[in-house]
């Protein structure tokens, strides 16, 4: 079989094609590590949380919770998370998010 450029771009596609793909499967990855991560960070933290309760219980410890400071941290991280447009990076994202979900193929019923 010839060698020809128009055979090459008719199976790869054109370079656009080609790093949309990587794209994808870099969001991908990344979905896939960020799920690993986040389930350590979610155990760890649940453990954690189930220690210091028990020493509450046990009165070692007092716990107060800063209901302002809370709810400032979260109007900031509204305000800075609200200037973010995802429409840019929906190449990236979407197969990032599809990535989290435990099932990775869609059903076909």
């Amino acid at each position: 079989m010839e060698n020809s450029a128009a055979l090459i771009e008719q199976i790869m596609g054109d370079k656009q094609a080609v790093i949309l793909l990587i794209t994808v499967a870099t969001g991908f990855i990344v979905g896939k590590m960020f799920r690993f991560l986040t389930k350590i960070i979610f155990y760890f933290f649940a453990i954690l949380f189930f220690f210091v309760l028990g020493l509450q219980y046990l009165g070692f410890i007092k716990i107060i919770v800063n209901y302002e400071s809370i709810a400032l941290f979260m109007q900031t991280a509204y305000t800075r998370l609200s200037h973010v447009g995802l429409s840019e990076h929906a190449f990236f994202w979407v197969p990032f998010v599809y990535s989290i979900r435990k099932s990775r193929l869609p059903s076909v019923s």
